[in-house]
């Protein structure tokens, strides 16, 4: 493993073959790692997130390529408002809430915008169909 990150909720581990495994820990574990998956399989069309390579039930864990890297000032596309306003209205259309979206969840690789973290995030409109 080359780095591991880990926040309150989670632990982020960076694998060989551009591979990100996350791991659920503490309060909250199961809606969290239900949010997670329901969120990455709802919006995997798009390409705005991570694609979901492994779900292991039995350890709360998850595997996902790897989408770059926070970003910054150094990797902030030009297009960057585009991005994230196209971002945020695939969010309002599918009725999904990220509810912890800040500059730590917003990734950059090859200047396209991905958005990570869906463990807090609420669903809107989960058996209304889409238009």
């Amino acid at each position: 493993m080359k780095q591991k990150i880990t926040s309150t909720s989670s632990s982020v581990y960076f694998l060989k073959n551009n591979i990100v495994k996350k791991v659920f820990k503490n309060q909250n574990i199961e809606t969290k790692f239900k949010s997670e998956i329901f969120c990455l399989k709802k919006l995997s069309k798009y390409n705005i997130v991570p694609k979901l390579l492994k779900v292991d039930k039995k350890n709360n864990a998850i595997y996902l390529e790897n989408v770059g890297e926070r970003i910054n000032k150094k990797n902030i596309p030009k297009n960057w408002k585009f991005q994230l306003n196209k971002i945020l209205k695939i969010f309002y259309k599918e009725g999904i809430q990220h509810r912890d979206l800040k500059l730590d969840e917003v990734l950059v690789k090859k200047g396209q915008i991905k958005i990570v973290d869906f463990g807090a995030a609420k669903i809107l409109n989960k058996n209304k169909k889409n238009q």
